[in-house]
C-alpha cells in the first residue's frame, strides 16, 4: 500500500477516534452494504476509490476534501445526519450515573490514546478531557495510576509542574507506551455498556 493510502487511513482512524465511533458503526454508516469498514486499519482490509469517498462522506465530506493535509473533523452539528444523530445519542450516553467513579480507568484510556510515546501530562489535564459529569465526580480526587489496567502505562517522571491556582505543583508522568487502537475500542465499549446499563437503572 502507497503512503497516500496509509496517510489516508490513519486520517480515518483518527477521524473515527475523535468521534468515538466504533468500526462496527462505521461499517453501519456506509451506505452501501458491499463496502466494509472493519479490518482497514489493521490492514486486512483494501482501501478502494468506492470505501475512501465513503468513509469522507461519513462525515460531510469529498473524498478530496477530507485528503487534505489541513482538514481536521468537522463540528457534530455540520456532519450528516445519520453520523451527527449516532454521535449524539453515544455522548447523550456517557454518563457515570449516580455510583460516580465507574469507568474512571476506562475514560483514562480514551483520553490518553491521543497521546504519543513519551508524552508527558499532569492529572489535571487527563481530567480535564473527561465527559462533564465524569469531571465533577472527580472533584478533589485523584487518578490511581497503580493500578488495574493503568499500571505499567505511565512512568512518574518525578518532577513537577505549577498549577493556574495556589494549589501545590502536580506530578509530570509520561506515557511509556502508545495506547493500541484495539486497547482504546475496548474501554471505549465497555464505558457505553455500562453507561446504558447505567440509564436503564434510572
Amino acid at each position: 500500500m502507497d503512503q497516500h493510502r496509509n496517510n489516508f487511513i490513519e486520517k480515518a482512524k483518527k477521524f473515527r477516534l475523535h468521534f468515538q465511533l466504533t468500526e462496527q458503526e462505521l461499517n453501519d454508516l456506509l451506505q452501501n452494504k458491499q463496502l466494509k469498514y472493519i479490518g482497514l486499519e489493521r490492514g486486512v482490509k483494501t482501501l478502494t476509490l468506492d470505501l475512501a469517498e465513503s468513509i469522507a462522506g461519513i462525515y460531510g465530506l469529498t473524498y478530496c476534501e477530507f485528503k487534505e493535509t489541513n482538514q481536521g473533523p468537522p463540528a457534530i452539528k455540520d456532519l450528516p445526519v445519520a453520523t451527527k444523530n449516532k454521535v449524539e445519542k453515544k455522548e447523550g450516553n456517557i454518563k457515570v450515573g449516580q455510583k460516580g467513579t465507574r469507568n474512571i480507568n476506562e475514560n483514562v484510556i480514551v483520553v490518553l490514546s491521543e497521546y504519543s510515546t513519551d508524552d508527558e501530562f499532569t492529572n489535571s489535564q487527563i481530567i480535564a478531557k473527561f465527559p462533564k459529569d465524569l469531571i465533577k465526580h472527580m472533584t478533589g480526587k485523584s487518578i490511581e495510576w497503580n493500578k488495574g489496567i493503568l499500571k505499567d502505562l505511565v512512568i512518574d517522571t518525578k518532577e513537577t509542574r505549577p498549577t493556574s491556582t495556589n494549589k501545590k505543583p502536580e506530578k509530570i508522568y509520561k506515557l511509556a507506551k502508545k495506547i493500541m487502537p484495539e486497547v482504546r475500542e475496548k474501554a471505549q465499549e465497555k464505558i457505553y455498556k455500562n453507561a446504558i446499563s447505567l440509564k436503564s437503572e434510572k
